[in-house]
């Protein structure tokens, strides 16, 4: 959640005639790795908070050092919370997060045959044949 809403506003044209037109805000979903919770986040985001990110050095020093009233997310707030608990205890289990992965991300079945090598591909059909 980026705490935004639509806004309104009127297109004018060169007749001046005014039409109106909602203005919603810019948002993207980003991977973002935090170092404190050892997970990778896929969040919604403005572009503004993306350049945030970057400009504090990371998500976890972004959401560490920024004002609630300037983050506007829930999110953000839980995720505060969870980081100040595992900085206290770092043998502290991290809770289930939505949207958050831990390690590598699986990969499909017929993405790993598009790579396979010509040993692999004979050893899979041998294989297959059993």
């Amino acid at each position: 959640e980026t705490g935004l809403v639509p806004r309104s506003g009127y297109h004018i044209t060169f007749s001046f005639k005014h039409t109106l037109r909602m203005k919603k805000p810019c948002v993207t979903r980003k991977w973002i790795q935090s170092d404190i919770l050892q997970r990778k986040c896929y969040l919604f985001m403005t572009h503004k908070a993306v350049r945030c990110i970057k400009k504090a050095g990371g998500l976890d020093n972004y959401i560490l050092n920024t004002k609630p009233e300037d983050m506007k997310s829930e999110l953000g707030e839980n995720l505060r919370k969870v980081m100040k608990a595992k900085l206290k205890d770092p043998g502290m289990k991290v809770p289930y997060i939505p949207n958050t992965l831990k390690g590598k991300r699986s990969v499909s079945y017929t993405h790993l045959r598009a790579h396979e090598t010509r040993e692999e591909l004979v050893c899979r059909l041998l294989l297959e044949k059993k």
